[in-house]
C-alpha cells in the first residue's frame, strides 16, 4: 500500500502506526526505503540497540535504567476530567534496527502514566 501511494504521487512525508506494524523491522525498513519519516508504537519487549548497536536492551529495561532527571511531566491534552499528564523520556539518536547506518535520526520516546506507572513506547525516524 505504501509503495502504491508513493508511486501514485500521493504527497506523503511520514507515517504513524501501532505496535503491530511498529514491531516489524521489515515494515520500518520499507518506510526508510521510501524515505518516509515515522512514529511507530513498539512493545515493551522491543530491542533497542545502544552503543552503536553493540548492546541490545528491551525498551522497558531502558526505561527502568533512566535517571529521574530524564523524565519530564507534560500534558497530553485535555480529557473529560481535565489535563492528562504523563511523564515523558526522549532518547535521541539511538539505533532502532540492527543496521545503524540506515539513514535518519532515530529516537525512542517513552511515556509513563503518572498514576499507574504503565509505560508506552514509540520509535521514530526523521
Amino acid at each position: 500500500m505504501i509503495t502504491a501511494a508513493v508511486d501514485a504521487g500521493v504527497p506523503v512525508a511520514w507515517a504513524a502506526a501501532d505496535e503491530a506494524y511498529g514491531n516489524s523491522s521489515v515494515f520500518r525498513a520499507h518506510l526508510r526505503e521510501h524515505q518516509l519519516g515515522y512514529v511507530l508504537a513498539v512493545s515493551r519487549s522491543h530491542l533497542v540497540p545502544l552503543g552503536g548497536g553493540t548492546v541490545r536492551l528491551r525498551a522497558d529495561r531502558v526505561a527502568a535504567d533512566l535517571p529521574a532527571s530524564a523524565w519530564q511531566r507534560r500534558s497530553a491534552g485535555a480529557g473529560s476530567k481535565g489535563q492528562r499528564f504523563y511523564d515523558w523520556a526522549w532518547l535521541d539518536e539511538v539505533t532502532t534496527d540492527a543496521d545503524p547506518d540506515n539513514g535518519g535520526r532515530h529516537s525512542l520516546l517513552i511515556r509513563r502514566n503518572t498514576t499507574t506507572g504503565e509505560l508506552a513506547f514509540a520509535t521514530m525516524i526523521r
